[in-house]
């Protein structure tokens, strides 16, 4: 039997992130990415808009998405809401996804290590899952 090496295993793991197809891979995007909207003001970072949409079509509705998402990390709630209102509704759907995420991973590690489900033992389930 071969083993991967560490090289291998890391390109797999990147490739896995692009895809998104796990929830591991997804914590890794999501918090990567709100790490730079937390620490880098893109707002005042000067960059030029580069959406098609609006070039072509003249409106572009998830235009300022990005500004404002870097704003409602940065604390300016209000700001937030005056680049795309559609924040109101994107922020927790992220929240959704992140707290979906993290107990997927959490329920894994918690079955790999005790072989049940992690609310099994507090509702008194006795059965232990097998998952393939």
């Amino acid at each position: 039997m071969e083993t991967r090496s560490l090289r291998g295993k890391f390109l797999d793991f990147c490739m896995q992130c692009l895809s998104l197809n796990s929830p591991t891979a997804r914590l890794v995007v999501f918090g990567i990415g709100i790490a730079v909207l937390t620490f880098v003001d893109i707002r005042a970072l000067g960059l030029p808009n580069l959406c098609i949409w609006e070039r072509l079509f003249g409106y572009c509705p998830v235009n300022g998405v990005t500004r404002g998402l870097s704003a409602f990390f940065h604390g300016e709630w209000r700001s937030a809401l005056s680049y795309n209102v559609s924040i109101a509704g994107l922020i927790p759907i992220i929240i959704g996804l992140v707290v979906a995420d993290v107990w997927r991973v959490a329920n894994t590690l918690f079955r790999m290590e005790h072989g049940t489900a992690l609310l099994s033992p507090l509702l008194g389930w006795r059965k232990r899952f097998t998952f393939r």
